[in-house]
């Protein structure tokens, strides 16, 4: 049942992402897509491990500031 569960939100989510990849338009919506998958697992993981839920989502967290830190520094110089 459990492996039947995850392979259902991974092709819900491989169908929201392919769509949104496909969306010249709006390229964050790629991102936004795929991170909403992240999360849906993540909170998967927190169920069965919540201290590696927890520690994977800090390393997550963390990747993610720095590199918007790093947009936000370009956007800056490139005022």
């Amino acid at each position: 049942m459990a492996s039947n569960r995850a392979a259902n939100r991974r092709a819900e989510h491989v169908a929201l992402i392919e769509a949104a990849a496909k969306e010249k338009s709006k390229p964050w919506r790629l991102y936004w897509r795929t991170a909403c998958w992240l999360m849906s697992e993540l909170s998967e993981l927190h169920e069965r491990d919540p201290r590696r839920a927890q520690s994977a989502c800090v390393d997550l967290a963390t990747q993610t500031r720095q590199f918007a830190e790093a947009l936000n520094d370009e956007a800056e110089k490139s005022q």
